[in-house]
């Protein structure tokens, strides 16, 4: 769909626009060539919260990390987000607004998969923790579709 130069350019606009949230593709590979992916940031934790269900993929569902707005999240998309230790408070915003709090430890990485079901008008979002190995496969999967 798009020339390599113009995956490039669009890949750099997004960095340049989204300061410390990032929603770019990580490269696909063996999950033992993954752990070279998650960057340390020294003193920091890291979490990245994705989306990967294969229904309601088009529905837009706000994201708020610390009380700070990192967008919409659609299908197939995940936003990384690096954020001191201590308490952490997720909520994602649609026909209710899912809440997740978490303890965040310095350098150390967290994946969070948002859930998306049908709700009585618009879709419903959930927010579930899940292990290191299952967050990377996600992420691999969705940086292979994008």
């Amino acid at each position: 769909m798009f020339s390599s130069k113009s995956k490039s350019t669009l890949f750099l606009a997004s960095m340049l626009t989204t300061a410390s949230m990032s929603a770019f593709a990580m490269n696909s590979g063996d999950s033992e060539h993954n752990h070279d992916f998650l960057p340390q940031y020294e003193g920091k934790a890291v979490i990245y919260v994705y989306r990967d269900e294969p229904f309601y993929g088009d529905s837009k569902i706000a994201l708020e990390i610390n009380g700070e707005y990192q967008g919409h999240t659609v299908g197939d998309s995940y936003v990384k987000k690096v954020v001191s230790p201590g308490q952490v408070s997720i909520l994602s915003h649609s026909e209710n607004v899912a809440q997740l709090k978490l303890d965040v430890e310095a350098n150390k990485h967290y994946f969070i998969r948002k859930n998306i079901n049908a709700g009585r008008y618009v879709e419903r979002a959930y927010l579930d923790v899940v292990e290191e190995q299952v967050g990377l496969e996600a992420l691999n999967k969705i940086s292979s579709l994008n």
